[in-house]
């Protein structure tokens, strides 16, 4: 069984060209400045249940439904393949359909509610492993901030650059944002794991934020089918 620890591991940007073709969405060639450069849609805050409902996600998303999908999760079913399996040594498992797209603005938070993803407002499946990569750096109040281990509270930066790759127990330690002080705009991925016979297929609960149910078919996918 993969356990949920905190670890980093390195990926090859090169082979996976997320940065690339996000860059490609928003026209530019500086996504940290994407604040700056449009400015206009920022906005001037972000509640918890519309905290993803902005003109940054919304521009991206659209992009993932239409003009990238094929791109876009090939890329992302390579690296389930060649970086994530592995790790599972023939063990079953599923994964999040597609990654959480996340933007970071200055000024706000990605994330409003520190939480657990188990927890009643998110309603995870039990025992998920959470996956996070930064398409741009992410750092001090632009990072992930989380805990340790379970109830410990000694909260810390999930610091990070594009090609690292970091594992953490999302399910069961609280995390969440500050509000971004760095002038940089913070663009990253996030999806969850679970080992097959951990799954729950009667579990019918769904996150508030969201409107799928956390189910085979509507928020994961078997690895190789």
């Amino acid at each position: 069984m993969l356990k949920p620890e905190l670890i980093y591991r390195k990926f090859d940007t090169e082979k996976y060209n997320f940065k690339k073709i996000i860059e490609e969405i928003f026209q530019t060639n500086n996504l940290s400045q994407l604040h700056i450069q449009y400015k206009e849609h920022v906005p001037e805050k972000l509640e918890f249940e519309y905290e993803s409902k902005h003109w940054f996600n919304d521009i991206f998303y659209k992009a993932l439904n239409t003009t990238h999908k094929e791109q876009l999760y090939s890329i992302y079913e390579l690296f389930i393949k060649d970086e994530i399996a592995p790790l599972w040594q023939g063990i079953p498992f599923i994964y999040q359909i597609f990654p959480t797209y996340r933007t970071n603005l200055p000024g706000l938070k990605a994330i409003n509610k520190w939480h657990r993803d188990g927890d009643e407002s998110h309603c995870h499946q039990k025992n998920e492993i959470n996956f996070h990569f930064p398409i741009t750096k992410a750092f001090n109040t632009s990072a992930i901030w989380v805990e340790s281990a379970p109830d410990k509270e000694d909260f810390f930066p999930l610091n990070a650059d594009w090609g690292d790759l970091i594992q953490f127990n999302g399910n069961s330690c609280t995390h969440g944002n500050k509000t971004n002080e760095e002038n940089a705009t913070r663009i990253s991925f996030d999806f969850r794991v679970l080992q097959m016979s951990l799954y729950d297929p009667n579990y019918d609960k769904k996150s508030l934020t969201g409107s799928k149910r956390f189910l085979i078919g509507e928020y994961y996918k078997i690895f190789g089918k």
